[in-house]
């Protein structure tokens, strides 16, 4: 008899820590996006997740304060995992550390970089980067997903507010001087590529970079897409006529471009979808809001806007939108501010 008990109660345990470990996995298959919403009030952070057909599935709160959405910087995803700046709470700044959270477990983890200001994080392979600045000093940081090792290159020459990644490669450019450079993190190297003062003219030197194959793309402030042979050094430039060049994506050789035009207030907003190889403008696509952020999976746009704030899907049907789903967020009534979003691939 008291066998029995004894393993009626070992049965009763083991049952239960299935029960727990399955609990604590709450990602849904059939989600489509998440959206992370943020105050600086501890306990209010939130990852909601909405279907294919824009019905929401599940809105999960985190006991952090304020996160992302600073500088020039867009949620990273990878495997389920969402990374995002720190900001702290309404009591303690704290911008040196990068948040990691688990969309199917309901949990984060904070990756601690020890830095004064966090302005942009890239997930490439399996690294994390990011760059912070200080007295004029640029700071890049690499983080191993695997190992959890930290690596670090300090510019002192230089100083940049964004970059990107591109064959193990960072490419970055001084906001002073208008210099493109290559940073070789393996070897701790920085070189030169090319001037860009001319290209940039009399605005600030930055914007958004992204690569593919042996060009990188930058957004500028004088209406134009300015390209750069990273082999030749050959730079380009192609009038899109922007108010304001904003983010770039490139996907399957495609790239996408947003502008935002400031005189209408940030309330009218354009994306460009063009070919780099045929040199042709494939579509332009018009909003009357401001277009915060957007992603492209296969044949499908997301869009967030501003004034009001929602996510817009869309269907690329022959290069014109037909709409799928549009949804409505929480405004800075409600104290929550909108950090960003991922497509759950």
């Amino acid at each position: 008899m008291k066998r029995t008990k004894k393993i009626l109660i070992i049965c009763f345990i083991v049952f239960s820590l299935c029960g727990c470990e399955q609990k604590k996995s709450s990602y849904l298959p059939d989600a489509d996006v998440g959206i992370l919403l943020t105050t600086f009030q501890t306990g209010k952070t939130m990852v909601r997740t909405y279907s294919k057909t824009g019905k929401k599935l599940q809105e999960t709160k985190y006991s952090y304060g304020a996160v992302g959405n600073c500088g020039f910087t867009v949620p990273q995803m990878k495997n389920k995992i969402a990374y995002e700046m720190a900001l702290g709470d309404d009591e303690e700044a704290d911008l040196g550390a990068v948040l990691a959270f688990d969309i199917s477990h309901d949990s984060y983890k904070r990756i601690d970089f020890g830095r004064n200001n966090i302005t942009e994080t890239k997930v490439d392979g399996r690294y994390l980067y990011c760059i912070s600045n200080n007295n004029r000093i640029t700071y890049f940081d690499r983080y191993d997903l695997k190992t959890q090792k930290k690596s670090s290159y300090v510019w002192k020459d230089g100083t940049t507010t964004n970059f990107c990644v591109h064959n193990d490669k960072i490419y970055a450019i001084d906001m002073e001087s208008c210099v493109l450079y290559q940073l070789d993190f393996g070897k701790k190297k920085i070189s030169p590529i090319c001037n860009l003062k001319k290209e940039f003219g009399k605005d600030f030197c930055e914007g958004f970079l992204v690569a593919n194959d042996d060009f990188l793309y930058m957004t500028s402030y004088n209406h134009s897409l300015i390209s750069v042979d990273l082999h030749t050094k050959k730079i380009t430039t192609k009038d899109f006529g922007f108010a304001s060049g904003g983010e770039l994506i490139m996907k399957n050789d495609i790239l996408y471009i947003s502008s935002v035009d400031p005189s209408f207030g940030e309330e009218k907003s354009t994306l460009i979808k063009y070919d780099p190889k045929t040199e042709k403008k494939l579509a332009a696509w018009h909003f009357n809001y401001s277009v915060r952020q957007f992603d492209v999976r296969n044949n499908e746009l997301f869009v967030f806007g501003a004034k009001p704030f929602t996510l817009n899907k869309f269907e690329d049907k022959e290069n014109k939108l037909v709409d799928i789903y549009s949804v409505a967020l929480p405004g800075e009534v409600d104290n929550y501010r909108y950090s960003g979003f991922w497509c759950l691939y």
